[in-house]
Protein backbone atom coordinates (compact mmCIF):
# COMPACT_ATOMS: atom_id res chain seq x y z
CA UNK A 1 0.00 0.00 0.00
CA UNK A 2 2.44 2.30 0.65
CA UNK A 3 4.01 2.62 -2.89
CA UNK A 4 1.39 4.34 -4.50
CA UNK A 5 2.27 7.19 -2.15
CA UNK A 6 2.93 10.00 -4.80
CA UNK A 7 5.26 12.78 -3.45
CA UNK A 8 7.74 15.53 -5.59
CA UNK A 9 10.08 13.00 -6.74
CA UNK A 10 7.33 10.85 -8.02
CA UNK A 11 5.98 13.85 -10.18
CA UNK A 12 9.45 14.96 -11.45
CA UNK A 13 9.39 11.39 -12.61
CA UNK A 14 6.43 11.20 -14.43
CA UNK A 15 7.03 14.71 -15.81
CA UNK A 16 10.39 13.48 -17.05
CA UNK A 17 8.35 10.34 -18.38
CA UNK A 18 5.55 12.56 -20.38
CA UNK A 19 8.28 14.66 -21.79
CA UNK A 20 10.16 11.51 -23.09
CA UNK A 21 7.06 9.71 -24.86
CA UNK A 22 6.08 13.13 -26.28
CA UNK A 23 9.43 13.39 -28.08
CA UNK A 24 8.81 9.99 -29.02
CA UNK A 25 5.51 10.87 -30.31
CA UNK A 26 6.87 13.76 -32.33
CA UNK A 27 9.39 11.85 -34.09
CA UNK A 28 7.21 9.09 -34.86
CA UNK A 29 4.55 10.78 -36.27
CA UNK A 30 6.94 12.47 -38.87
CA UNK A 31 8.81 8.98 -39.48
CA UNK A 32 6.36 6.56 -39.94
CA UNK A 33 4.42 8.42 -42.75
CA UNK A 34 7.62 8.87 -44.59
CA UNK A 35 8.86 4.93 -44.07
CA UNK A 36 5.44 3.53 -45.15
CA UNK A 37 4.39 6.17 -48.09
CA UNK A 38 7.96 6.22 -50.45
CA UNK A 39 8.72 7.55 -53.86
CA UNK A 40 8.24 3.82 -55.12
CA UNK A 41 4.79 3.40 -53.40
CA UNK A 42 3.23 6.84 -54.79
CA UNK A 43 4.80 8.83 -57.93
CA UNK A 44 2.30 11.62 -57.58
CA UNK A 45 3.82 14.84 -55.42
CA UNK A 46 0.46 16.08 -54.06
CA UNK A 47 -0.69 12.31 -53.99
CA UNK A 48 1.55 11.56 -51.50
CA UNK A 49 1.87 14.50 -49.39
CA UNK A 50 -1.63 14.51 -48.91
CA UNK A 51 -1.36 10.74 -47.92
CA UNK A 52 1.34 11.42 -45.71
CA UNK A 53 -0.96 14.09 -44.09
CA UNK A 54 -3.56 11.23 -43.57
CA UNK A 55 -1.26 8.88 -41.85
CA UNK A 56 0.07 11.69 -39.88
CA UNK A 57 -3.71 12.29 -38.71
CA UNK A 58 -4.09 8.55 -38.18
CA UNK A 59 -1.11 8.24 -35.84
CA UNK A 60 -1.46 11.77 -34.19
CA UNK A 61 -5.46 10.15 -32.88
CA UNK A 62 -3.79 6.66 -32.63
CA UNK A 63 -1.43 7.82 -30.06
CA UNK A 64 -3.98 10.33 -28.97
CA UNK A 65 -5.84 7.75 -27.39
CA UNK A 66 -2.80 6.22 -25.62
CA UNK A 67 -2.30 9.93 -23.59
CA UNK A 68 -6.10 10.15 -22.96
CA UNK A 69 -5.98 6.80 -21.61
CA UNK A 70 -2.93 7.06 -19.47
CA UNK A 71 -4.45 10.49 -18.51
CA UNK A 72 -7.49 8.52 -16.81
CA UNK A 73 -5.19 5.84 -15.49
CA UNK A 74 -3.04 8.18 -13.41
CA UNK A 75 -6.50 10.14 -12.30
CA UNK A 76 -7.53 6.57 -11.00
CA UNK A 77 -4.28 6.21 -9.58
CA UNK A 78 -4.21 9.07 -8.18
CA UNK A 79 -7.77 8.75 -6.55
CA UNK A 80 -7.41 5.40 -5.29
CA UNK A 81 -4.04 6.76 -3.52
CA UNK A 82 -6.31 9.30 -1.87
CA UNK A 83 -8.66 6.86 -0.97
CA UNK A 84 -5.94 4.44 0.47
CA UNK A 85 -5.02 7.58 2.53
CA UNK A 86 -8.41 7.93 3.91
CA UNK A 87 -8.71 4.65 5.05
CA UNK A 88 -5.09 4.32 5.99
CA UNK A 89 -5.94 7.75 8.51
CA UNK A 90 -9.29 5.82 9.63
CA UNK A 91 -7.98 2.86 10.95
CA UNK A 92 -5.26 4.72 12.74
CA UNK A 93 -7.99 6.51 14.75
CA UNK A 94 -10.21 3.21 15.04
CA UNK A 95 -7.01 1.50 16.55
CA UNK A 96 -6.22 4.19 19.18
CA UNK A 97 -9.85 4.04 19.43
CA UNK A 98 -10.25 -0.04 20.11
CA UNK A 99 -6.94 0.18 22.88
CA UNK A 100 -8.88 2.39 25.14
CA UNK A 101 -11.76 0.63 24.79
CA UNK A 102 -9.85 -2.54 25.78
CA UNK A 103 -9.40 -1.29 28.76
CA UNK A 104 -13.26 -0.94 29.87
CA UNK A 105 -15.12 -2.76 32.99
CA UNK A 106 -18.09 -3.81 30.04
CA UNK A 107 -16.99 -7.23 28.65
CA UNK A 108 -18.83 -6.47 25.10
CA UNK A 109 -17.14 -3.12 24.80
CA UNK A 110 -13.76 -5.05 24.71
CA UNK A 111 -15.53 -7.96 22.58
CA UNK A 112 -16.13 -4.86 20.13
CA UNK A 113 -12.86 -3.43 20.36
CA UNK A 114 -11.34 -6.77 19.18
CA UNK A 115 -13.78 -6.40 16.20
CA UNK A 116 -12.37 -3.24 15.07
CA UNK A 117 -9.02 -4.60 15.64
CA UNK A 118 -9.72 -7.63 13.48
CA UNK A 119 -10.82 -5.22 10.03
CA UNK A 120 -7.28 -3.32 10.70
CA UNK A 121 -5.30 -6.61 10.46
CA UNK A 122 -7.68 -6.99 6.94
CA UNK A 123 -8.06 -3.37 5.94
CA UNK A 124 -4.46 -1.73 6.44
CA UNK A 125 -1.82 -4.51 6.74
CA UNK A 126 0.92 -1.64 7.62
CA UNK A 127 -0.51 -2.17 10.83
CA UNK A 128 -0.80 -5.72 11.97
CA UNK A 129 2.25 -5.80 13.66
CA UNK A 130 1.34 -3.26 15.81
CA UNK A 131 -2.16 -4.61 15.88
CA UNK A 132 -1.66 -8.02 16.84
CA UNK A 133 1.03 -7.21 19.33
CA UNK A 134 -1.71 -5.28 21.14
CA UNK A 135 -4.09 -8.26 20.81
CA UNK A 136 -1.84 -10.85 21.99
CA UNK A 137 -1.51 -8.75 25.17
CA UNK A 138 -5.29 -8.60 25.60
CA UNK A 139 -5.25 -12.46 24.84
CA UNK A 140 -2.67 -12.96 27.71
CA UNK A 141 -5.10 -12.30 29.93
CA UNK A 142 -3.18 -11.16 32.80
CA UNK A 143 -5.84 -8.52 34.17
CA UNK A 144 -7.26 -12.31 35.76
CA UNK A 145 -3.83 -13.19 37.01
CA UNK A 146 -3.14 -13.70 40.67
CA UNK A 147 -1.33 -10.93 42.10
CA UNK A 148 1.35 -11.75 44.84
CA UNK A 149 1.84 -14.50 46.57
CA UNK A 150 -1.21 -17.78 46.93
CA UNK A 151 -0.69 -19.94 49.44
CA UNK A 152 -3.67 -21.92 48.28
CA UNK A 153 -5.26 -21.93 44.71
CA UNK A 154 -8.87 -21.22 44.29
CA UNK A 155 -10.68 -22.16 40.91
CA UNK A 156 -9.74 -19.42 39.09
CA UNK A 157 -12.45 -17.77 36.45
CA UNK A 158 -13.18 -18.79 32.88
CA UNK A 159 -11.58 -16.47 30.07
CA UNK A 160 -14.11 -13.39 29.07
CA UNK A 161 -15.45 -13.54 25.45
CA UNK A 162 -13.34 -11.19 24.59
CA UNK A 163 -10.49 -12.56 25.53
CA UNK A 164 -11.69 -16.29 23.88
CA UNK A 165 -12.04 -13.73 20.68
CA UNK A 166 -8.77 -12.38 20.61
CA UNK A 167 -7.23 -16.06 21.17
CA UNK A 168 -9.84 -17.12 18.08
CA UNK A 169 -8.98 -14.05 15.94
CA UNK A 170 -4.61 -14.31 16.47
CA UNK A 171 -5.05 -18.34 14.74
CA UNK A 172 -7.36 -17.06 12.22
CA UNK A 173 -5.09 -14.15 11.29
CA UNK A 174 -1.62 -16.45 11.32
CA UNK A 175 -3.48 -19.25 9.31
CA UNK A 176 -4.95 -16.92 6.57
CA UNK A 177 -3.49 -15.92 3.35
CA UNK A 178 -2.71 -12.22 4.67
CA UNK A 179 -0.26 -13.69 7.41
CA UNK A 180 3.66 -13.20 5.77
CA UNK A 181 4.83 -15.86 7.93
CA UNK A 182 6.58 -19.35 8.01
CA UNK A 183 5.04 -22.84 7.23
CA UNK A 184 5.26 -24.78 10.62
CA UNK A 185 8.18 -27.06 9.68
CA UNK A 186 10.42 -26.31 12.14
CA UNK A 187 10.81 -24.11 15.67
CA UNK A 188 9.63 -20.76 14.49
CA UNK A 189 11.38 -17.44 15.78
CA UNK A 190 9.29 -15.46 18.14
CA UNK A 191 8.56 -12.62 16.00
CA UNK A 192 7.40 -15.52 13.55
CA UNK A 193 4.88 -16.92 15.87
CA UNK A 194 1.94 -15.82 17.94
CA UNK A 195 3.44 -14.77 21.76
CA UNK A 196 1.07 -16.33 24.41
CA UNK A 197 4.08 -15.88 27.31
CA UNK A 198 3.15 -15.63 30.68
CA UNK A 199 -0.97 -15.49 30.10
CA UNK A 200 -3.49 -16.64 32.69
CA UNK A 201 -6.15 -18.60 30.62
CA UNK A 202 -8.58 -21.11 32.36
CA UNK A 203 -10.89 -22.61 30.53
CA UNK A 204 -9.84 -20.75 27.13
CA UNK A 205 -10.04 -23.14 23.59
CA UNK A 206 -8.27 -23.45 20.89
CA UNK A 207 -9.85 -26.46 19.85
CA UNK A 208 -9.02 -27.00 15.87
CA UNK A 209 -6.85 -24.26 15.74
CA UNK A 210 -4.15 -24.25 12.87
CA UNK A 211 -2.66 -20.38 13.99
CA UNK A 212 -0.78 -21.57 16.83
CA UNK A 213 1.73 -23.74 15.71
CA UNK A 214 5.19 -22.97 17.07
CA UNK A 215 3.45 -20.76 18.91
CA UNK A 216 5.10 -19.56 22.49
CA UNK A 217 2.77 -20.44 25.70
CA UNK A 218 6.23 -20.38 27.68
CA UNK A 219 5.05 -20.06 31.63
CA UNK A 220 1.93 -19.71 30.86
CA UNK A 221 -0.85 -20.30 33.11
CA UNK A 222 -3.36 -22.44 30.93
CA UNK A 223 -5.30 -24.68 33.69
CA UNK A 224 -8.27 -26.72 32.22
CA UNK A 225 -7.56 -25.70 28.44
CA UNK A 226 -9.38 -27.28 25.66
CA UNK A 227 -6.32 -28.23 23.06
CA UNK A 228 -8.31 -30.74 20.67
CA UNK A 229 -6.98 -31.16 17.24
CA UNK A 230 -5.29 -28.60 17.43
CA UNK A 231 -1.98 -27.74 15.36
CA UNK A 232 0.47 -27.17 17.82
CA UNK A 233 3.64 -28.20 15.79
CA UNK A 234 7.01 -26.74 17.51
CA UNK A 235 4.69 -24.81 20.40
CA UNK A 236 6.97 -24.38 23.33
CA UNK A 237 5.52 -24.85 26.52
CA UNK A 238 8.42 -24.76 28.52
CA UNK A 239 7.72 -24.19 31.97
CA UNK A 240 4.39 -23.89 31.50
CA UNK A 241 1.38 -24.78 34.03
CA UNK A 242 -1.59 -26.98 32.95
CA UNK A 243 -1.71 -29.02 36.16
CA UNK A 244 -5.23 -30.50 36.91
CA UNK A 245 -5.12 -29.74 40.84
CA UNK A 246 -4.59 -26.25 40.45
CA UNK A 247 -7.90 -26.12 38.03
CA UNK A 248 -10.04 -27.99 40.82
CA UNK A 249 -8.95 -25.92 43.41
CA UNK A 250 -6.83 -26.62 47.22
CA UNK A 251 -8.51 -24.19 49.11
CA UNK A 252 -11.02 -24.47 52.23
CA UNK A 253 -13.57 -22.35 52.94
CA UNK A 254 -11.75 -20.02 54.86
CA UNK A 255 -8.95 -19.95 52.18
CA UNK A 256 -6.36 -21.68 53.37
CA UNK A 257 -4.56 -25.03 51.56
CA UNK A 258 -6.95 -27.99 52.06
CA UNK A 259 -5.64 -30.41 54.70
CA UNK A 260 -6.38 -33.72 53.89
CA UNK A 261 -5.12 -35.36 50.36
CA UNK A 262 -6.40 -34.39 47.68
CA UNK A 263 -5.26 -37.27 45.02
CA UNK A 264 -7.95 -39.63 46.27
CA UNK A 265 -10.35 -37.51 45.00
CA UNK A 266 -8.60 -36.67 41.77
CA UNK A 267 -8.12 -40.14 40.72
CA UNK A 268 -11.91 -40.92 41.63
CA UNK A 269 -13.27 -38.42 39.00
CA UNK A 270 -15.09 -39.41 36.60
CA UNK A 271 -14.03 -39.18 32.79
CA UNK A 272 -16.19 -35.89 31.84
CA UNK A 273 -14.52 -34.71 35.08
CA UNK A 274 -10.96 -35.35 34.26
CA UNK A 275 -11.58 -33.50 30.79
CA UNK A 276 -12.98 -30.35 32.71
CA UNK A 277 -10.09 -30.40 35.36
CA UNK A 278 -6.98 -31.16 32.90
CA UNK A 279 -5.44 -30.12 30.01
CA UNK A 280 -6.98 -31.65 26.84
CA UNK A 281 -4.67 -32.33 23.81
CA UNK A 282 -6.90 -34.89 22.35
CA UNK A 283 -6.41 -35.25 18.77
CA UNK A 284 -3.53 -32.41 18.19
CA UNK A 285 -0.47 -32.39 16.64
CA UNK A 286 2.48 -31.84 19.28
CA UNK A 287 5.25 -33.09 16.85
CA UNK A 288 8.58 -31.12 17.96
CA UNK A 289 6.35 -29.35 20.53
CA UNK A 290 8.42 -28.42 24.09
CA UNK A 291 6.98 -29.32 27.36
CA UNK A 292 10.22 -29.12 29.23
CA UNK A 293 9.29 -28.71 32.59
CA UNK A 294 5.69 -28.15 32.52
CA UNK A 295 2.86 -29.08 34.72
CA UNK A 296 1.21 -31.44 32.61
CA UNK A 297 -0.82 -33.45 35.72
CA UNK A 298 -3.85 -34.78 34.80
CA UNK A 299 -3.53 -33.74 30.48
CA UNK A 300 -4.98 -36.26 28.40
CA UNK A 301 -3.11 -37.02 24.72
CA UNK A 302 -5.61 -39.46 23.73
CA UNK A 303 -4.66 -39.61 20.00
CA UNK A 304 -2.39 -36.62 19.49
CA UNK A 305 0.82 -36.74 17.90
CA UNK A 306 3.69 -36.68 20.11
CA UNK A 307 6.65 -37.32 17.82
CA UNK A 308 9.24 -35.92 18.65
CA UNK A 309 7.90 -34.33 21.91
CA UNK A 310 9.71 -33.39 24.74
CA UNK A 311 8.35 -34.21 28.04
CA UNK A 312 11.97 -33.00 29.76
CA UNK A 313 11.48 -32.33 33.53
CA UNK A 314 7.75 -32.10 33.31
CA UNK A 315 5.65 -33.40 35.70
CA UNK A 316 3.38 -36.49 34.03
CA UNK A 317 1.31 -37.62 37.29
CA UNK A 318 -1.80 -38.55 36.41
CA UNK A 319 -1.69 -37.55 32.72
CA UNK A 320 -3.70 -40.11 30.08
CA UNK A 321 -0.95 -41.26 27.49
CA UNK A 322 -3.26 -43.87 26.14
CA UNK A 323 -4.09 -43.85 22.69
CA UNK A 324 -1.27 -41.88 21.97
CA UNK A 325 0.91 -41.93 18.50
CA UNK A 326 4.28 -42.08 17.81
CA UNK A 327 5.03 -41.97 21.68
CA UNK A 328 8.29 -43.72 23.46
CA UNK A 329 9.31 -44.61 26.50
CA UNK A 330 12.76 -42.76 26.23
CA UNK A 331 10.38 -39.60 25.84
CA UNK A 332 8.47 -40.85 29.17
CA UNK A 333 11.82 -41.43 30.59
CA UNK A 334 12.84 -37.54 30.86
CA UNK A 335 9.64 -36.59 32.76
CA UNK A 336 9.23 -36.98 36.04
CA UNK A 337 6.09 -38.37 38.15
CA UNK A 338 4.58 -37.54 41.66
CA UNK A 339 1.61 -39.42 41.12
CA UNK A 340 0.47 -42.20 38.49
CA UNK A 341 0.01 -41.96 35.04
CA UNK A 342 -1.56 -43.79 32.43
CA UNK A 343 0.71 -45.26 29.56
CA UNK A 344 0.64 -45.67 25.92
CA UNK A 345 -1.17 -48.41 24.73
CA UNK A 346 0.86 -51.70 24.37
CA UNK A 347 3.54 -50.16 26.99
CA UNK A 348 3.33 -51.02 30.65
CA UNK A 349 3.99 -48.23 33.24
CA UNK A 350 6.51 -50.99 35.12
CA UNK A 351 8.59 -50.53 32.33
CA UNK A 352 8.81 -46.96 31.95
CA UNK A 353 11.00 -45.43 34.50
CA UNK A 354 10.29 -41.86 35.65
CA UNK A 355 11.26 -40.43 38.53
CA UNK A 356 9.64 -38.53 40.88
CA UNK A 357 9.65 -34.71 40.68
CA UNK A 358 9.72 -33.77 44.71
CA UNK A 359 13.08 -36.04 45.55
Amino acid sequence: MEGFAIDGRDIAHIALVIIVVSVIFFLLSILIPRIFVTKDMVFDHEKRLSLRNEYTKTVAQIFGGIALLCSFGYTLLKDSDTRRQDLRLKASAQVREAVTMLSSDNESVRAGAIVVLSKALYFEPSAAGDVTSIIEVHARNLQQSPKGYQKCFQRPPTVSADVQLAINLLSKWRSSSYYPGENCNKPLALNDAINLRQGYLFKASFEGTRGYCGSYFEQSTILGANFRNADLKYAQFGGANLEDWKTYGNCDANGDPRKDNMDDELHKMKEWERYYYGADFTGAILIGANFQDAGLTGAIFNKADLSGTSFKGANIGRADFRGSLNLNARQLAEACADDVFLPPDGMREEGIKVERCSK
